[in-house]
């Protein structure tokens, strides 16, 4: 393939096989690749870097082995969808990839990464805008006599029981979906200040500790899943979060509503939750750091 003045390549939902052709890299203009839904294996080759315009990747359901690299959030810092899910893919997040700030759409679901989720995900700032349809985001491309506008590519992305559509605007969309991996650790607090996602799966995985207070001042998030994970303690008290179904939770370790489970009492006397505990831990570890 030698199309270097290509600006959308959809190859999604077919049979192909085998790993990324290096001529891909070769289209420096590339700003959509849809791969999905193919038998497309091994890693995610180096060629890819040289597409730094790209805004749309999706490489999901197919048979990518690997990591993710580094050069995706270090080149490619123009994305605003990323999805990778229902991979074979594998090990951290890596730290780069949260230079990605124009990120909207993040969908690492059903791999087998694993390690904590890194605390820079706050960089991910455009989850942080509250963003307005009136003012869409354009996007406008232009190479030699040849001008693109209003090229629209709509895509389906089933998140829990809710379905949303994106388009080259992107003008309402913000979603993460970590779902079915390995990741550890806790959830950081850091994400709470992605007010702009609208859908978050954190299901199935391996997170530990508490659920952070601030996840319910996300005001626009409409779909919530943290379920069979190892998270313990009091569901904060919102409106929000306890207006989500019960199912938002189960498989933990977890009390309050919308969980039938009460938070314990003894004797009249609410014992110190896990969170409060936590807090306490987190403050003495700042303290101490202080010192150094």
């Amino acid at each position: 393939m030698s199309w270097p003045s290509l600006f959308v390549l959809d190859l999604g939902n077919n049979f192909f096989t085998g790993n990324i052709p290096s001529s891909i890299g070769q289209m420096g203009l590339l700003y959509s690749l849809h791969l999905r839904n193919n038998h497309l294996s091994g890693e995610i080759t180096w060629p890819l870097r040289n597409c730094t315009d790209l805004v749309v990747l999706d490489l999901s359901e197919n048979e990518f082995t690997g990591s993710i690299p580094t050069w995706v959030g270090e080149r490619l810092s123009s994305l605003r969808v990323l999805t990778l899910c229902s991979n074979k893919m594998k090990s951290v997040i890596p730290p780069e990839l949260c230079r990605l700030a124009s990120l909207q759409i993040l969908d690492l679901a059903q791999n087998n990464f694993s390690g904590a989720i890194p605390r820079c995900i706050n960089n991910f700032t455009a989850m942080a805008m509250k963003l307005n349809s009136s003012d869409p985001i354009q996007m406008n491309y232009s190479s030699n006599d040849i001008n693109v506008y209003g090229y629209m590519e709509n895509e389906l992305l089933m998140m829990k029981e809710n379905m949303y559509r994106y388009d080259k605007i992107l003008a309402l969309v913000a979603i993460m979906d970590l779902s079915d991996n390995n990741f550890t650790g806790r959830i950081p607090k850091e994400l709470t200040s992605l007010v702009g996602l609208i859908s978050l799966n954190m299901s199935r995985n391996h997170l530990s500790g508490v659920i952070p207070n601030k996840i319910g001042s996300m005001g626009l998030l409409g779909a919530l899943d943290l379920s069979r994970n190892q998270l313990y303690g009091r569901i904060p008290s919102s409106t929000q979060l306890q207006g989500f179904n019960a199912s938002s939770f189960v498989g933990n370790k977890l009390c309050g509503l919308p969980l039938t489970k009460n938070c314990s009492v003894d004797h009249g006397k609410t014992t110190p939750s896990a969170e409060t505990k936590e807090m306490i831990q987190v403050m003495d570890l700042e303290w101490i750091g202080s010192m150094c």
